[in-house]
């Protein structure tokens, strides 16, 4: 009987300049260690599991939470964020419910290619060129997978966004009218002499699409509202009152009989007698 064909690997490089990448800064930055710490679970997960790729769902975010003993949401937090600085495509996250990237998969087929292994991953999951996967077959494997080692400076620059001093933030990914939502809000903002910076533009978007669960009609409900009303952070807007009812609180004599004033009595003077 023929051995099952493991799909995960048992080890995987890293690159000795890891630590000195801005997304890798980035997520330092906004979630200290704890941030570096569950991305470096997650990439080890999906090396050991599918190779390439991790499905992502509520079982996986209570795995990762309980192993390092925090809140779900918090979990969520972080992994939407490496979707922000580009660690995680987040276009896959979206569509999918798949945590991958370029570069995982570019040294996934390297470590393949190398090892003359064969690999079977659905066409849709793929970030990289699929000419140059070594996708089920004896010709592809002799292929070398173009890895990808032009500096941070070099790449294209991302879709603008109002931000400070020029920064800006990638958001290409969301629907385009969450976007100009977002460009709306920014540049009320910086309107009003608080400009946002673009990293924190980055974490604010992480913290809503957390919040919202990732239902991009409800986060541009959310940003629209915080525009219109200049707010600091995005939050969910108070439902509209019915019509007629007033914000003022209820009378407490309001279904009490109505009060009935008796005539005065005429004081007494003896001369009337």
């Amino acid at each position: 009987m023929a051995r099952p064909r493991k799909e995960g690997l048992d080890y995987f490089n890293l690159d000795t300049d890891r630590y000195q990448d801005i997304k890798i800064k980035r997520l330092k930055k906004n979630f200290k260690c704890t941030g570096i710490a569950v991305y470096d679970y997650i990439l080890c997960e999906i090396y050991r599991v599918r190779g390439c790729f991790l499905e992502w769902d509520e079982n996986t975010t209570f795995d990762v939470a309980e192993y390092f003993g925090l809140k779900e949401s918090t979990v969520s937090e972080i992994v939407n964020y490496c979707c922000v600085v580009g660690l995680f495509d987040r276009g896959l996250l979206t569509s999918e419910r798949i945590l991958t990237s370029k570069a995982i998969q570019e040294r996934y087929f390297k470590i393949c290619t190398d090892a003359k292994r064969k690999t079977d991953i659905p066409m849709r999951y793929l970030c990289v060129n699929s000419e140059e996967t070594p996708v089920n077959s004896e010709e592809s494997t002799q292929r070398k997978v173009k890895k990808n080692k032009e500096k941070e400076s070099k790449e294209s620059p991302p879709t603008p966004l109002w931000g400070s001093e020029g920064e800006c933030e990638d958001f290409s990914d969301l629907p385009e009218s969450l976007q100009a939502s977002l460009e709306t809000y920014f540049a009320v903002r910086a309107q009003s002499g608080v400009p946002i910076k673009a990293i924190q533009q980055g974490l604010m978007v992480a913290k809503l699409l957390s919040a919202t669960g990732s239902d991009f009609a409800k986060a541009e409900q959310w940003v629209k509202t915080a525009a219109t009303k200049n707010w600091k952070d995005f939050y969910e807007p108070f439902p509209d009152k019915p019509k007629g009812q007033s914000g003022k609180s209820k009378d407490r004599n309001e279904g009490c009989a109505p009060l009935v004033l008796l005539p005065r009595h005429k004081s007494w003077n003896p001369e009337d007698t």
